[in-house]
Formats: C-alpha cells, sequence, structure tokens
C-alpha cells in the first residue's frame, strides 16, 4: 500500500501470488523434460570376415611317369617270347656307357618257352652251351674289373642255366646255378666274385658234356620213359631214353614210332643232327 511518495513492499495476496509463482517456475526447472533426446547412435563396427582360401588343383610339374615300353614278340615257330626293355644308362669318367640298372640288359635276351619245348631234344643243350658261354664271358668281365658286364653275363648265364634245370636234374648243374647266385649277390654289393664264377664255369662245363643231348647224330641206348607232358597236336609224344653214364635224352616220337615200343622197354635210337628220333628198336 502506498502512503505518499514512499514504496511500501507488497501485499500479502500478492506475495502469495508471488510466492506461488515462483515455487511452479521452480518445480517446472526440476521435472524431466517430456522431449527424450536419441543417443548418438553408435558408429557401426565393420566386421571383416576373411573368406575361406580354396586351394586349387595342383598340376604336377612332372609328368606322371609311363609304363616301360616293352614288347612282347611271339613267336609262333618256336613258341618262345622276347622282351624288350628301354634300359637306362649314364657315362663313367672314363667315358663307359654304365647302365643305372646293371639287370635291365638282360632282361632283353630272357626267353620264355611253352612246355613241349623243354622236351625237344635241342632244348637241353641250346641253354646249357649259352649258360657256359656267358660264365665265360662274366669271368673275363670281372678279371678286368668290370662289375656291371660281370653281372649282366653272369644274370644271362643264371637264365640259361636255370632253364636247362628244367629239363634235365644234374648236379653239377645244381651247384654251377648256386655258384652263379653267389656271384650275383657279390657283384651288387660291387664286389668281384672270381672264385665263384671259376667254380661256375667249371660245374656247367662238367654238366654240358655229361647230357649231350642234341645236335648230334648217332645212337642212343637205354631205357624209354614216358614224361608227364601231353602229346603234340600231330599224335608225337614225348620220352626221355635214361642211360646210367650219359643221363636222360629227351626224344620225340613220331605216332608210328610210338606204337613200336612201349614205357620201359630198353631201346636202342638213331638220332639225326637236330636230335629228331629217325629210327628205334628193342635193345636186346
Amino acid at each position: 500500500m502506498a502512503h505518499g511518495n514512499g514504496i511500501t513492499g507488497p501485499t500479502p495476496v500478492g506475495g502469495a501470488i508471488l510466492t506461488l509463482g515462483l515455487a511452479v517456475g521452480l518445480a517446472a526447472c526440476a521435472s524431466p523434460s517430456h522431449t527424450r533426446t536419441a543417443s548418438p547412435t553408435p558408429v557401426e563396427q565393420q566386421v571383416v570376415v576373411e573368406r575361406p582360401v580354396v586351394p586349387t588343383e595342383r598340376t604336377s610339374g612332372v609328368a606322371e611317369r609311363p609304363m616301360p615300353p616293352d614288347r612282347i614278340v611271339p613267336r609262333a615257330a618256336t613258341g618262345m617270347q622276347t622282351a624288350a626293355t628301354v634300359c637306362a644308362t649314364h657315362l663313367d669318367a672314363q667315358g663307359n656307357r654304365i647302365y643305372d640298372d646293371p639287370l635291365c640288359p638282360t632282361r632283353d635276351s630272357r626267353t620264355t618257352e611253352t612246355t613241349p619245348d623243354v622236351q625237344d631234344p635241342a632244348y637241353y643243350n641250346r641253354h646249357i652251351n649259352s649258360a657256359v658261354d656267358h660264365v665265360r664271358r662274366a669271368e673275363v668281365a670281372g678279371d678286368q674289373g668290370n662289375i656291371p658286364d660281370m653281372l649282366r653275363h653272369t644274370d644271362l648265364s643264371l637264365s640259361h642255366a636255370t632253364a636247362a634245370q628244367r629239363a634235365v636234374d644234374d648236379a653239377s648243374l645244381n651247384d654251377g646255378i648256386m655258384d652263379l647266385r653267389e656271384t650275383m649277390i657279390l657283384g651288387q654289393r660291387n664286389h668281384i666274385a672270381p672264385a665263384a664264377l671259376r667254380d661256375a664255369r667249371v660245374k656247367l662245363t662238367q654238366a654240358a658234356h655229361a647230357h649231350p643231348v642234341a645236335a648230334r647224330t648217332g645212337t642212343v641206348t637205354g631205357e624209354l620213359k614216358r614224361t608227364s607232358t601231353p602229346a603234340r597236336a600231330d599224335g608225337s609224344e614225348y620220352y626221355v631214353v635214361r642211360d646210367r653214364q650219359r643221363g636222360d635224352t629227351p626224344v620225340v616220337l613220331s605216332p608210328d614210332l610210338s606204337r613200336q615200343v612201349q614205357d620201359g622197354d630198353m631201346v636202342e635210337m638213331q638220332l639225326d643232327a637236330q636230335g629228331r628220333v629217325l629210327a628205334v628198336s628193342k635193345y636186346p
């Protein structure tokens, strides 16, 4: 209330109103805002996913080694098969050609005969003579210190001696084969076997002289024994003429000659140069 020119304080009613306004203002400031502020969007994390590496198929830089170019050539006339093999070689310090596999060249000369060939009169002589020839060559190579050639000829001799063994069971031949095998073992260890080669040569030569069953003309006598080999297509049959001193002589009898004798007979046979029976008669 104003009294003259002086200024007085608020009236009780005005003060109440003022107090109420202040209270409402303070309450408004203290209350939470109705406007929600969005929290800042977090930066999206970049997740790097490593893609699995799928290995591609490798292509080998080395071509697959082909099969050895062996060729089998049948020979209908002899019933024999010969295999040819390509052998890897290298040069030594002296310029000599050396086989990487010392036994490889021998595979070119090996033959496989059918069963009737074993009973051929010329079969044994063909192989035993070849065995003696190659063991002599092996002995010379050993004396010269040429182990690869020694091994090659020894293996060839062994191949022929084993083939001859299929036709005739001879103690000297069997012992010679054992000496040849001993030579092969020592040679593969880079050793020369002069004693074994010498023994093999002596024994194979004895076996060759003890059974001269082919490539000769003349007469053979002894006990006729039938073999288990099946007859030929023409009816010829396989026998051996057994003599205590000369051993077994394989022979082939034609159907006509077979009818003149039988198993167990003591016979006398005339042979031609190829060992074929020309005539047969019972030996008294």
